[in-house]
């Protein structure tokens, strides 16, 4: 799940020039865990998570403290996750993608500390949390996604720098690498509309005979689900 790249504002095609992407290190992971809970705060699939209601924020703190965790998972899961720098040093974007033979497991949810959520947030929250996931889950069981390798996973931008290109840019860099080293297909789900374009302008594409929006059955919120065919598929070198 997750996108928080999208538009905001007029384009601004100096930003996204100006910006160096490079691969995350551990260093990054307390500027990555802020620039998500900025990116994130209105997504209504997290606001579900910690409180049961797409409308209402989740508690101080607990965004940061959950993307520092998911974000750490990824790189001892040797997961591709980018950031992106301006000239100034700061962090403007940040994205990643999650093979699923690299998905991680019960074991790094026990080593990164996930069951404090339990007596921080709620057993009911972390509940949602883990269901969050399930219609993927599903599709993948049914054998729908045949040749599918992983998913895009948690592309943002900094809020008040959305909508200048600088979500695309970490985002092509980020697929020019997954086609250097993998390049089989690729999912993605977001509830940010607003950055369909984006992953279209990238191959991101309904998938064949399915819906183009899911309403999530106990949140009520949209989900987008869409699918990036494999090189080899898609006819690319």
């Amino acid at each position: 799940m997750d996108s928080g790249a999208g538009q905001q504002g007029p384009p601004g095609p100096a930003a996204a020039a100006a910006a160096e992407v490079r691969a995350a290190t551990p260093a990054d992971l307390p500027a990555i865990a802020q620039l998500y809970a900025s990116a994130f705060d209105s997504n209504p699939g997290y606001r579900w998570i910690f409180t049961g209601d797409p409308q209402q924020p989740a508690p101080e703190g607990a965004l940061p403290w959950l993307f520092l965790r998911r974000a750490r998972m990824l790189l001892q899961r040797r997961c591709p996750l980018l950031v992106a720098y301006s000239r100034e040093g700061e962090l403007v974007a940040a994205g990643g993608i999650i093979p699923f033979d690299r998905k991680p497991g019960h074991w790094d949810f026990l080593k990164n500390g996930i069951l404090m959520w339990i007596p921080w947030y709620g057993l009911a929250s972390l509940r949602r949390a883990l269901s969050m996931d399930g219609g993927l889950a599903a599709l993948r069981a049914s054998g729908a996604l045949e040749g599918v390798a992983g998913e895009l996973s948690m592309v943002a931008v900094r809020p008040d720098l959305q909508g200048r290109g600088l979500g695309r840019k970490l985002l092509s860099d980020l697929l020019r690498r997954w086609d250097a080293e993998d390049g089989r297909a690729l999912l993605m789900m977001t509830q940010d509309h607003r950055a369909l374009r984006m992953y279209a302008r990238c191959g991101f594409e309904p998938l064949e005979g399915g819906p183009s929006e899911e309403k999530h059955p106990q949140g009520g919120f949209s989900n987008w689900v869409r699918l990036r065919p494999g090189r080899q598929q898609s006819g690319d070198e």
